[in-house]
This record gives C-alpha cells, structure tokens and sequence, in this order.
C-alpha cells in the first residue's frame, strides 16, 4: 500500500550504506534449556537470574500479543501480574526485565518490542526510556517499534539474543552499548529493518517482488 511504502522509505533513509548482516535462528526448546540451567545453578535460582528467566517469559507472551494483533500492556504492573509476579513489589523488577527484552532486541538488529508493548499506564510511551547517547534516537525508535510486523524469524532472533545475553542487569548491558558510543547505536538500531526496507524500495522500484 502506498502508506507501507512511505514508512519503509522513512526506515531506509536511516543509514548511508550497511553490509550484510547475518542470519540468527532459535527455538523455544533452546529458551527452556537456558531456563533451566539457570534454575538448577547450585540447587536454586539466584536474585540476578530471575531478570533473564522473566525476560524469557515476558517476550514470548509479547511476541504472542503483537502477532495477534493485541493492544500493549499497560503498567509494569500488568506486565508481572501476567508471568506469575506480585503486580504490587514487581514494577522496578519488570522495568529491567522490559530492558533486557529491548536489548536482546538491539543485540538482533531489530525494532525495540518491549518499547512498544509494555507502556505506561495511560498507554503512552515511557518518557524516561531511552536517555542520554539514546536521546536523539527516541522519537525514531519508539515509531519503527510501532510500526513493524514482526516475522517468525524475526521472533527467532531475539529470543537467541535474549538468551545469549549475559547475567549481568539490564542497566550494565545497557551502559555497555552507551560506552560505544553514537556511531556504534546508530549503525546497529533496527539495522535489519533498515536493510529490508531498502531492498523491498529497490525491487519495487525496478517492478520486482519484495526479498524476504
């Protein structure tokens, strides 16, 4: 439709020129193992480790919600409430728990879905997200997370990143991409995305079919 096609030319001006990336695949079976390894540390679960257990849980009922076309949730919250956590104490619990989802995001090139699934209780995006070396980046991150239609692939990416990404809190994971830099948030952020909207404009343009 012309209104897909304006967005995917609003995407692909983002970076002057990107090389291939390469393809990532997962399972859910790959995710329970993680799981399970981490619950079976020593007999039992480490504080740390609920964050990367509940990430696993929370991202594959937001990919669910997203693929079907349901609304985000509203509230850190509802968000708990939802994976078997106190909707009460678990807010700042699910606040890095969400970071650790759009990491694992950022980690696969792909648009931020905690951003767009998990909002404030009016339903509106979280102000204080995305500061700093992100600031700049904010508008445009919230809008391609709105607007894209996630593939099973796709799905697929994150959940391997989520599962690779290390114990440490989301807070540290993120310092890390801060330290690197602008250049190095601008060249990765939803970089895939980027990648296919410029293949789909140019196979458009020369009257062939969209790559997949």
């Amino acid at each position: 439709t012309v209104k897909d096609l304006a967005a995917k030319k609003q995407v692909a001006v983002c970076l002057p020129k990107l090389d291939r990336a390469k393809p990532i695949d997962s399972t859910n079976a790959q995710c329970n193992k993680l799981t399970r390894q981490k619950q079976n540390r020593n007999g039992r679960t480490r504080i740390l480790d609920h964050q990367p257990i509940d990430s696993i849980k929370l991202a594959r009922l937001l990919f669910e919600r997203v693929v079907a076309g349901e609304p985000p949730l509203r509230g850190y919250d509802v968000a708990g409430a939802l994976i078997g956590r106190n909707p009460k104490t678990s807010s700042r619990h699910m606040g890095q728990v969400t970071s650790r989802i759009d990491a694992a995001c950022f980690e696969a090139r792909l648009p931020m879905l905690a951003t767009h699934m998990v909002r404030k209780p009016d339903g509106s995006f979280n102000p204080d997200m995305f500061q700093d070396e992100w600031a700049e980046f904010r508008d445009e991150i919230q809008s391609v997370a709105e607007n894209h239609k996630w593939t099973e692939e796709e799905r697929n990416s994150v959940m391997k990143a989520l599962a690779a990404l290390p114990d440490n809190s989301s807070k540290i994971i993120w310092a890390h991409y801060a330290e690197r830099g602008r250049l190095f948030i601008r060249h990765n952020l939803h970089r895939n995305v980027i990648v296919q909207a410029r293949k789909d404009l140019h196979a458009q343009s020369s009257g062939g079919q969209p790559d997949k």
